[in-house]
Order: C-alpha cells, then sequence, then structure tokens
C-alpha cells in the first residue's frame, strides 16, 4: 500500500521523493564556496545542490503531531495528517473531519468510510474512494488543492463539494459520483470516465477555468453547468449530458458529440460559444 503524503508541492511516493505537481522543474539550492566575492578574477566556485524533496515542514509536522491523532488520523513523515481506512468496513462510527491548516489524506477501501467527510479547515487534501461502495456520504474540501478520486465501484454516493482554489474530481467506474458535484476556487475539473458515472447535476464557478468532461455512456444524468474565464464542456460519451448544458462567462467550449444526447447548449451573453472537439479527451 503506499504511503504517499502531500507535500508542499505534490505527492511524496513510495521512495522518498516528492513528485512536483506544479512544474517539471526540481527545486535547487545554491550555495557558494567562500565569500563569493571576486579576488583574484576569478568567480568564486558555486555549488548546485538539490534541496532535499522529502525534508518535512518542521511546523507542519508540528502540528500535526498536535492535532491529527486526537481527530483520528495518523501524522506522514511530511506533516500530513492520514487517515487510513483502506480495508473493508472501516471509519463507519464518525466523521471524519480533517484538523485545520496541515495536509490531509483519506484513504477508503470497500464499504468504508460511510459517514460525512469534512476537508474544508486542511491547507490541501487528498480523498482516495477506491473501494467498491466507499464514501458513502457528503464530501466537502477546500485549501490550495483537493482532489477527490472516486474509482471504486458506486464509490462516492452523495454531494461533493470542492472549494479549494485547483479542484480535481474523478469519477472513473461504473455509477460512481452518484449526487451533484459542485467545485468554485481558481481552477476545477470533474472526469466522469465510467459507465454511467456523475448522475446528478455538474456544477463549476472557478474563476480562471473549468474542465467538465462527461465521456463514457450514459455519464453526467443531470444538468451540465460551467461558469468561468475559461470553460470546456465535453459530452462525447453515448447517451451522456442527458439535462440542460450550459454556459456563463467569457468564453466556453460546451462540444456535444452526435451519439450524445445534449443538444443546443445554451450560452449565456457574454459568452462566446465556439465547439471543438479537439479540447476534448
Amino acid at each position: 500500500m503506499c504511503a504517499c503524503g502531500l507535500a508542499e508541492n505534490g505527492l511524496q511516493g513510495d521512495d522518498g521523493g516528492t513528485n512536483d505537481v506544479s512544474s517539471p522543474d526540481v527545486k535547487q539550492d545554491v550555495v557558494v564556496l567562500g565569500d563569493g566575492g571576486i579576488d583574484d578574477g576569478t568567480i568564486a566556485d558555486v555549488v548546485v545542490i538539490d534541496s532535499p524533496p522529502d525534508a518535512p515542514n518542521v511546523d507542519a509536522a508540528a502540528l500535526c503531531a498536535a492535532t491529527c491523532p486526537t481527530a483520528g488520523g495518523v501524522c506522514l513523515s511530511d506533516g500530513t495528517c492520514h487517515f487510513d481506512c483502506s480495508q473493508s468496513d472501516q471509519c463507519t462510527s464518525a466523521d471524519i473531519k480533517c484538523p485545520a491548516n496541515i495536509p490531509c489524506k483519506i484513504d477508503c477501501g470497500f464499504d468504508s468510510c460511510t459517514k460525512p467527510i469534512d476537508c474544508n479547515a486542511a491547507s490541501a487534501c487528498a480523498i482516495h474512494c477506491t473501494g467498491g461502495a466507499s464514501c458513502q456520504d457528503t464530501i466537502q474540501c477546500s485549501g490550495s488543492q483537493c482532489t477527490v478520486d472516486c474509482s471504486g465501484n458506486l464509490s462516492c454516493e452523495k454531494d461533493i463539494t470542492c472549494k479549494a482554489q485547483k479542484c480535481t474530481v474523478g469519477c472513473g467506474p461504473a455509477d460512481s459520483c452518484l449526487a451533484k458535484v459542485n467545485c468554485s476556487g481558481s481552477d476545477c475539473r470533474i472526469d466522469c470516465t465510467g459507465f454511467g458515472a456523475c448522475h446528478g447535476d455538474l456544477g463549476c464557478t472557478a474563476t480562471n477555468s473549468c474542465f467538465l468532461n462527461c465521456q463514457d455512456g450514459l455519464t453526467c444524468g443531470g444538468n451540465v453547468n460551467a461558469g468561468s474565464a475559461t470553460s470546456t464542456i465535453c459530452c462525447t460519451g453515448n447517451s451522456a449530458c442527458n439535462g440542460a448544458v450550459g454556459c456563463t462567462g467569457a468564453a466556453c467550449n460546451p462540444y456535444c458529440s452526435q451519439n450524445s444526447s445534449c443538444n443546443n447548449p445554451s450560452c449565456k451573453s457574454p459568452t462566446v460559444c465556439t465547439p471543438n472537439a479537439s479540447a476534448c479527451p
């Protein structure tokens, strides 16, 4: 089982390194040997050292130690509060509420995490509902980034609300994400890629970008609405997007393939509506 944690710039992997999700470049420290001056017309030696990728934030680690155990989690080395409910029928008696101001990671196995998940106060959150029928109640998250992975059959039964600056919600297998999925913040992506995934309405009011993807058969059974500076709605699955499809904001690409159920998507003023299949997976 991967004991991953949220580091400052990404997820900590099994090898102890940090996978940067924001930039391909690795952070580096520059160390100048000597006084850094030019004594004899030559430049002082400079040594470039990769920053320790797994060095914990001291404040985060201390705060995690003070708040995570009482909330029911276990601190990882980088200061992430981890709720390990990866086995069957775990975390069923009480809500999961992440402590404030530290990263939070929640793993839910078969028929686990049956109560609400509240990650609103965490600095960042990663929620993995990988078991069948996992995450049976509401999911809420905020912070700098939030990932909700509903990759178990019939996972994520009730509303998902993401207010993080960067929201990523994946509804991969059959009949996952059975209720509404809403996101705000700055950037939001919702992928409904499993047959019959995303039964309820999809809504995005992120300020910078919205990407709503209804890719498989019978996905997105409710209304699909995006209101952002740039919005893309992809209804490409067989009989996908059975409800109303609409955009508000500056610009929108609402693409409905011929095999989908959507037609005549609404682009309300001042939105410029420019359907483009190449933007869709």
